[in-house]
């Protein structure tokens, strides 16, 4: 089934270039229309609007490119093409999306999450510094935390010179705002739009305004604020430790022989933690503003001040009933294992559970610089000072009520779809008299990152021979980086008829996975707010001090960065064939300090530092052969670092004393570094068309890879499985990228309103990393072999109409804490949207997820699902204008 689904998207591409390319030859041969010609004898621009004039302006910004660039320009003020920035970017060849609750939240470049995002070509820090954070499973990074409607054009470099900023091991994503001196006199555009989540009959609403002021290309003003206020939903079968393997512990038949390796291989089969049938609802208040100054007193002098902003408010509540494995053979009355070792099904006796969990998350970041740039005769100077401040707090309740005798459950993963379980017969879930509060949580975590930074570039322009001219730059960096951890996670055995009846709940939803969870039966789950309390533990307790900060969770990070580079530009003719490109070589070193701590045997805590430090020197080249007025070719080579996650650095230990796992980091990880070569052919047949091919290498000398082990930890008395980034040995990766942009503006009348974006692309790794209970090689987390995206469009007298397919063949997420690989199974979405503009005005209707896909993921065996969700479609319809 996959292998058709590959090599159905492959075969769109081939058969879109195949079938449109004898009438593009024969348009060109008879009759291709020419630029009109001025009186004074120039060019003028053929201009073009809407979807088809996006996808000219960024082929334009391709072709022109010296290196290896690919570019999204959005459709008009406000209107990317898809629900957000990371969504949009999945559309370039060789982007890869990772979903999070529904939206696309973070991106993969060919295959690698160590990436840069900038906007305008500076840092745009997150409230975790590099990487995720709290809550991980919902992905608050910079593609998420701004509002699309801020954004011109997105850039994605993917060999980068000297000059441009190291730290991205796949490439670099530019966020590129508009500039109030880029637009004639004054323009004012808004759009107010309403959405819709058909799970839950959800509706939500969202608008921007702006206002641009262009006084006599001297002096010009830009203020953009965007807002919105929607819903997110999701309804999932998941499990929070996945897979693990069996103990010796597992003798259901009690002859003391353990049965924990069914086919005698030496290998411990696995089973699932917990069984959690839940429900996720969530409101999400984003607010986003731009403001740019632009001051040009003469031709050769120019200052700009340039600020992004953006602020939201989640809350979310999460409710779900659990029933939790374990590896004791006695509780099993019978089981039954895959051919891969899996307990696929069972009967076993165990505690039911019902679970409530609320969260509260607000979010504010801001990014500023402030620029000149002067040019004088043959010298260009650029100086920036920038400032970026990011921070998120989180704040978590959480109650667990479970029962306090154990029944006999079912549970069956044969089908492959939802895993079904079968509840006890003739036991009352609604009696309050069979639950204790087992568990409570009252949690906050502060997450904030800053930086400051400074840089001058120079530019001498030379123009001799093949010199074009020459660079010299530098720049420092200071990211500051913390989290503070403030936990309270207790466990009591009071009963639910102890205390207030306010303080529990009816949890039900029968129509959970559209009616294919396998259960319909009512529960109780605890309310923590239900009497007015704060706090879970002050609601259940009575007294309690909540929210205690623990420095083994908590770090500091204070992260140097000193560059400097050397660039020359060139520019000649290889005999008759012109050519372009740049030589460049960049140093780069950064000066870390770590602090957390760690926990004592008795229970006090002892400050853990580090401070190391590391360089590299980072050579690149390429060059540009502009074969024909339409053919272009381009080779490069580059040495590429990317930088560790900033959660990963902390010299801390996080637990988990519920399943007794933890979370370590370490402070002495060294980056990733890659030797990078790329090539790639360029078809510019037609106006606004391309047909390119690329292929690209990268020998990744070091890189990180996740390994579990069990670890003695002070002060505990139990084992636990401890999850570590560590530095493993080296890699390759290597693939294709194909793409095709063809208007079918060489056709008459209707059909010329057609067209089609296509790409695909390959990537494939080898690593040394192996599945710890296997054996089995693990390829590198994030990767997907195959991607493709079809989109398919029509615009004409105003009219405009948009389809688009995207496919992700499955990946690696992340290893498990036993050491096995968790993956994500294929991923195909369809989105559409039509719009009709009329003058200044223009309305559209918006579709995504047409299929209501799902997610799924599983842990090492496609039958062992760890995860099973679903989040609907959504709608929208909104209304545009401009002046």
């Amino acid at each position: 089934m996959k292998m058709r689904k590959v090599a159905k998207c492959a075969s769109l591409l081939v058969l879109a270039t195949t079938a449109a390319f004898p009438t593009i030859v024969a348009a060109q041969d008879t009759a291709e229309p020419q630029p009109a010609q001025a009186a004074d004898g120039a060019v003028a621009d053929i201009v073009v609007t809407g979807i088809r004039q996006s996808l000219s302006k960024g082929i334009e910004t391709k072709r022109q490119a010296v290196t290896f660039v690919d570019s999204i320009v959005a459709e008009d003020v406000g209107k990317l093409p898809d629900q957000n920035i990371a969504e949009s970017l999945q559309r370039v060849s060789g982007v890869q999306i990772r979903r999070s609750l529904g939206d696309g939240t973070s991106v993969s470049i060919r295959g690698l999450r160590q990436n840069r995002t900038e906007v305008n070509g500076r840092s745009l820090v997150s409230p975790f510094g590099r990487g995720p954070g709290v809550p991980a499973d919902a992905d608050f990074n910079p593609l998420s935390l701004y509002p699309a409607e801020l954004i011109s054009r997105l850039e994605v470099t993917k060999l980068l010179s000297a000059d441009q900023i190291d730290g991205s091991l796949g490439g670099t994503v530019n966020i590129i705002t508009r500039k109030p001196l880029d637009a004639p006199n004054t323009m004012v555009a808004g759009r107010i739009e309403g959405s819709y989540a058909d799970m839950l009959d959800r509706k939500g609403v969202s608008g921007s305004l702006l206002y641009s002021r262009n006084f006599d290309d001297r002096f010009g003003v830009l203020v953009n604020v965007t807002a919105s206020d929607r819903p997110i939903q999701e309804d999932s079968f998941n499990s929070f430790a996945g897979f693990l393997p069996l103990t010796g512990a597992f003798d259901p038949n009690g002859d003391g022989v353990a049965d924990n390796d069914p086919n005698g291989d030496g290998l411990a089969g696995t089973y699932i933690a917990d069984l959690r049938y839940q429900r996720l609802r969530e409101r999400r208040k984003r607010l986003g503003a731009n403001v740019v100054l632009q001051w040009r007193p003469t031709d050769e002098l120019e200052l700009s001040l340039d600020t992004v902003y953006a602020a939201g408010k989640a809350k979310r509540r999460r409710n779900w009933f659990a029933v939790a494995l374990t590896s004791n053979g006695a509780d099993y009355v019978d089981y039954s294992f895959s051919p891969n070792e899996v307990l696929v099904a069972g009967t076993v006796r165990r505690p039911l559970q019902g679970n409530d969990e609320r969260l509260t998350i607000k979010d504010d970041s801001l990014s500023s610089a402030l620029n000149l740039r002067y040019e004088k005769g043959p010298w260009t100077i650029k100086a920036e000072g920038s400032y970026s401040d990011a921070q998120l707090n989180y704040n978590q309740t959480y109650v667990r009520t479970q029962t306090r005798a154990s029944y006999l459950t079912s549970f069956d993963f044969t089908g492959g779809g939802v895993p079904q379980l079968t509840l006890p017969s003739g036991v009352d879930l609604l009696d309050p008299s069979l639950y204790n509060y087992s568990n409570f949580f009252d949690n906050r975590f502060e997450s904030n990152a800053k930086e400051y930074a400074g840089r001058v570039d120079l530019r001498y322009a030379i123009e001799s021979g093949v010199l074009d001219s020459f660079e010299v730059g530098g720049r420092i960096a200071k990211l500051k980086t913390a989290r503070n951890s403030l936990l309270s996670q207790l466990t009591s055995s009071v009963r639910l008829t102890d205390r207030d009846a306010a303080l529990y709940e009816v949890g039900s939803f029968p129509d959970l996975l559209g009616g294919k969870a396998p259960f319909a039966q009512s529960y109780l789950v605890g309310n923590p707010f239900g009497t007015g309390a704060d706090f879970a533990c002050e609601a259940i307790l009575g007294s309690c001090t909540p929210r205690v900060l623990d420095p083994t969770a908590s770090y500091k990070l204070d992260e140097v960065t000193k560059a400097g580079y050397v660039k020359l530009n060139l520019k000649g003719d290889l005999g008759s064939i012109p050519f372009s490109g740049n030589i460049g070589l960049r140093y780069t070193r950064t000066d870390r300090d770590a602090v957390s701590a760690l926990r004592r045997a008795d229970g006090t805590f002892q400050p853990v530092t580090a401070s190391p430090s590391y360089e590299d020197w980072l050579p690149s080249a390429v060059l540009k052969f502009d074969l024909t007025d339409k053919l272009v070719a381009r080779v490069g080579a580059a040495k590429v670092v990317g930088l560790p996650d900033s959660q990963d650095l902390s010299p801390g230990l996080l637990l988990n004393r519920i399943v007794y796992t933890g979370t370590g980091g370490n402070p002495n990880l060294k980056p990733f570094r890659a030797d990078q070569y790329d090539v790639s052919l360029e078809w510019y047949f037609r106006q606004g068309s391309a047909l390119t091919v690329g292929l690209f290498y990268k020998d990744i000398g070091s890189f990180l890879t996740t390994r579990s082990t069990f670890e003695d930890v002070p002060g505990e008395t139990q084992q636990f499985l401890v999850t570590r980034k560590v530095n493993g040995e080296g890699g390759k990766l290597k693939g294709a990228e194909v793409m095709l942009q063809l208007p079918f503006n060489f056709l008459d009348g209707f059909a010329s309103g057609f067209g089609i974006l296509a790409n695909y692309s390959y990537i494939d790794s080898s690593t040394p990393f192996v599945n710890a209970r296997t054996g089995a090689t693990l390829p590198l987390e994030g990767l997907s072999k195959h991607n493709a995206n079809l989109v398919g469009y029509y615009e004409k007298d105003g009219f405009g109409l948009r389809v688009a397919y995207n496919y992700r063949s499955g990946y690696l997420d992340s290893v498990t804490a036993g050491g096995e690989g968790s993956f994500f199974k294929p991923y195909e979405t369809i989105d559409a949207s039509i719009r009709y503009d009329f003058g200044a005005f223009g309305i559209y209707a918006e579709a995504g997820n047409l299929t209501n896909e799902k997610q799924i993921r599983y842990t090492g065996a496609p039958e062992a699902i760890a995860l099973y969700a679903e989040q609907g479609r959504r709608f929208a319809i909104g209304a545009n204008f401009k002046f």
